[in-house]
């Protein structure tokens, strides 16, 4: 431990040079000859990576499950631990759907690595709905107006490009990240943030600053799906004890949020669609892809979440983690229906003191 801590910097420096000639690279190649050549860097990861290989093998194994029923029928089979939807058994992935499983999760991974390096070019996969696009620009205009936004979303599919594609849209949104490595890399990575349009604020000491964003009519962004301890609620996540961070509830209690979920997937076609929610609301119109999503959701009152036909939104608020909750069963269902878009490194079921 002690050298690896001592030769970070120099670890740190030789990732900077190479990710600066591969992404030099990278940006004189066409858009499709980018995502082959990161599907084949995935591949060489999930053979060179194997303690990381082992750690997705590890959570998929422990959290994913096909349904007997419908497994032949569905590309990504049908995953639920506690489906209320269908009551067909749930068993336990076999071995060689989970290599085949784990191997497209590097591939797919390659794939937004390379994606992301050839921005200018990956943006224009980006889709959104101009019901979306109304809504979006709603958020930004009772936030300017004195009213909080809270955008809550995860690490899923192109969660960084997609603030990138937002920002070139007129939505702006400050999102809580960790906080960038020292050196090069850091600095590298800190500017090209900064010319894709995504906007970036720190955790660690960064509340004060939040508190400020947040009067001053910024919409802030949380990603939920950081394993955390302190300041956290336990329960279950895809059918594994969790913590979950408590910080956008206290956030939305505190300034009287409205929250709102935004996150994207890749469709059949490659091209990456918006999903926005509105959390604070049940009573409204839903897009096909809503529906979908929607209908699986299911909110027992003894869990603390939002009922669908709760009075009031100040009702909902007094709710203990109902947001926090509500949120990781949204991300839950996007994982089930597409599983290797979320980032299985995550190590979600290990708490870490970190993320507060």
């Amino acid at each position: 431990k002690k050298l690896r801590h001592l030769s970070r910097p120099f670890r740190h420096a030789l990732a900077y040079y190479f990710i600066s000639l591969l992404l030099s690279f990278v940006k004189c190649l066409p858009l499709t000859w980018s995502q082959t050549l990161g599907r084949m860097i995935g591949i060489l990861c999930s053979i060179i990576l194997r303690k990381q290989t082992r750690l997705i093998r590890k959570q998929l194994s422990h959290t994913l499950y096909r349904n007997s029923f419908t497994a032949s029928t569905s590309p990504y089979f049908s995953i639920d631990s506690s489906s209320p939807i269908n009551s067909a058994p749930l068993i336990s992935l076999k071995s060689s759907e989970l290599t085949r499983l784990q191997r497209r999760h590097w591939m797919d991974l390659g794939q937004r690595l390379l994606e992301w390096f050839n921005a200018r070019q990956a943006l224009t996969l980006f889709k959104i709905n101009p019901r979306h696009r109304i809504q979006l620009k709603q958020i930004q205009d009772q936030a300017k107006a004195g009213k909080t936004q809270i955008i809550l979303s995860a690490h899923f599919a192109h969660w960084e490009l997609m603030a990138a594609f937002l920002s070139h849209q007129g939505f702006n949104y400050l999102a809580v990240a960790s906080a960038l490595p020292k050196g090069p890399f850091g600095t590298w990575l800190g500017t090209y943030r900064k010319e894709l349009g995504v906007q970036i604020i720190h955790p660690n000491g960064g509340a004060k600053h939040i508190k400020q964003a947040l009067q001053q009519g910024v919409v802030i962004a949380l990603l939920i799906d950081h394993s955390t301890h302190e300041r956290s609620i336990e329960r279950d996540f895809l059918g594994q004890k969790a913590y979950l961070s408590l910080t956008a509830d206290r956030l939305i209690a505190r300034f009287n949020a409205h929250v709102h979920w935004l996150s994207n997937y890749r469709d059949e076609e490659g091209n990456y669609q918006i999903i926005l929610q509105d959390l604070s609301q049940s009573d409204r119109d839903f897009t096909a892809d809503e529906q979908n999503l929607e209908s699986k959701i299911k909110l027992d009152d003894h869990e603390n979440v939002l009922s669908a036909h709760s009075d009031s939104l100040e009702e909902q608020k007094r709710r203990k983690a109902s947001y926090t909750i509500l949120a990781h069963q949204v991300l839950e269902k996007q994982i089930q229906t597409w599983p290797k878009q979320w980032l299985w490194l995550h190590q979600k079921w290990t708490a870490r003191r970190d993320h507060q």
